[in-house]
């Protein structure tokens, strides 16, 4: 299987979205998101660009004034993701295992 390969924006995006836990709207990840400055329709892009590589889905609808608005989800896990690309950069398990004993060592 390929790994899912991120922009330096969609993983951007993606991080907020793991932190937050939950299904937002394009209206509620910049309504959320303090230190961003991104417009909406580059907020809209980029989301759309994260549901044409399966990392987001559509998961209903949130009423916004007159208006609904799509919500989506993640469909990977923060974990999965730096798993899948550690892999896919030669990084293996004894290696992780590794680098964690020294870290703990150093601590």
């Amino acid at each position: 299987m390929r790994p899912i390969s991120l922009t330096k924006s969609e993983e951007k995006l993606m991080l907020f979205l793991w932190e937050k836990g939950k299904p937002l709207s394009v209206s509620e990840i910049i309504a959320q998101w303090a230190d961003n400055t991104w417009t909406k329709n580059y907020t809209r892009d980029i989301v759309r660009g994260l549901e044409e590589k399966g990392v987001v889905e559509f998961c209903g609808l949130a009423h916004n004034g007159k208006n609904y608005a799509r919500r989506f989800r993640t469909t990977l896990s923060k974990e999965e993701y730096y798993t899948q690309l550690a892999k896919h950069r030669g990084v293996t398990v004894s290696r992780m295992l590794q680098v964690e004993a020294v870290a703990m060592a150093e601590k």
